[in-house]
């Protein structure tokens, strides 16, 4: 008994198309693992020519929508074409449809991170779903984010567990900190206090230096998570550290954090970046200029210590091996 062969690709209807090209991608993995030789030659074979012929129709297209490309125009307001691309599907969209349509509107990846940041959508395992604050916002205007100017960076001298930093940090949700001070005591770090004009503390950021990088931490009041108060505190942090000519800076999001997902897709927007053995998200925030050659016949112990624009630039991994310490000069 003869097998029928499969009609060309080229003589699919689109909807054929997409269906068969569906249906290889739902059943390769059970010929791959229980199927004959022969038989993943063959589904290999049609699904590349199914793959192949997709896109020599659709050169801008993915199975999942349409992705931004030459001859497509941005949405007049991206971020609401990207709720309303969810709020379309019945409030909930799997998160690389979601990724598919802020290409198709022409939203940015970073600009795609901060609609979480501004709960306008959450996470429930691979899918992002629409919240109150996200329908309201699909038919409402646009909020413009305060210039950079409008807020203050101001340094924390005696940071205590009082105040402001109840307030913005305590009042985070339960599971993105792992804090628990009596009232008062002095906090461990340095801190500091993102402000506005009228000195209305809006976030926190916190660092701890150890052994040539820097452990960072932000807190942004509940009232102000849509003014891109999270992305100044971040950026400052960072420029905090590479003064102090450290290398890296990271942030661990907790397991228990409710947004996590939408936490770490920010964190990887804005460069940070991890492994499957590390949870820490790092980032190379300075690379510091080679060291001044010593005079002839100085000791190597006799020249200058490197501080923020010393130093010498080492790779990832080496702050676990101590690859910061020179042992000439005991500079980080």
């Amino acid at each position: 008994m003869s097998t029928r062969p499969a009609p060309p690709t080229t003589d699919l209807t689109d909807a054929d198309l997409e269906a068969q090209g569906a249906q290889a991608h739902a059943t390769r993995n059970w010929v791959f693992l229980h199927g004959t030789a022969e038989q993943l030659a063959h589904h290999t074979e049609r699904m590349l020519a199914l793959e192949q012929e997709y896109l020599r129709r659709h050169p801008r297209r993915t199975w999942q929508g349409v992705e931004q490309g030459p001859g497509t125009t941005p949405a007049a307001d991206p971020v609401r074409a990207v709720l309303q691309a969810v709020a379309a599907a019945g409030g909930r969209l799997h998160k690389l449809e979601v990724h598919q349509a802020a290409r198709a509107a022409g939203l940015p990846r970073a600009a795609l991170a901060e609609l979480y940041g501004q709960g306008l959508l959450t996470t429930d395992g691979p899918d992002r779903v629409l919240t109150d604050a996200g329908r309201a916002r699909c038919d409402s205007a646009p909020t413009a984010a305060p210039e950079p100017g409008e807020l203050r960076w101001v340094a924390e001298a005696d940071p205590t567990w009082a105040g402001d930093v109840v307030r913005v940090v305590g009042g985070a949700a339960p599971g993105v900190f792992d804090i628990h001070h009596a009232p008062g005591t002095a906090l461990p770090g340095d801190w500091w206090s993102a402000q506005d004009t009228d000195g209305t503390v809006l976030g926190f950021g916190w660092m701890d230096v150890g052994w040539g990088e820097a452990e960072v931490l932000l807190a942004v009041a509940p009232g102000s998570r849509s003014a891109g108060v999270g992305t100044f505190v971040l950026a400052r942090l960072e420029v905090e550290a590479a003064r102090r000519g450290l290398n890296y800076v990271y942030n661990t999001v907790r397991p228990t954090h409710p947004d996590h997902d939408a936490v770490h897709d920010w964190l990887l927007a804005r460069g940070y970046a991890g492994s499957s053995s590390d949870a820490a998200l790092r980032k190379r925030v300075g690379v510091a200029p080679e060291r001044p050659t010593a005079a002839p016949g100085a000791s190597s112990s006799s020249s200058t210590a490197a501080g923020p624009a010393g130093g010498s630039d080492r790779g990832p991994g080496h702050e676990d091996q101590g690859g910061y310490v020179d042992v000439e000069d005991h500079a980080y």
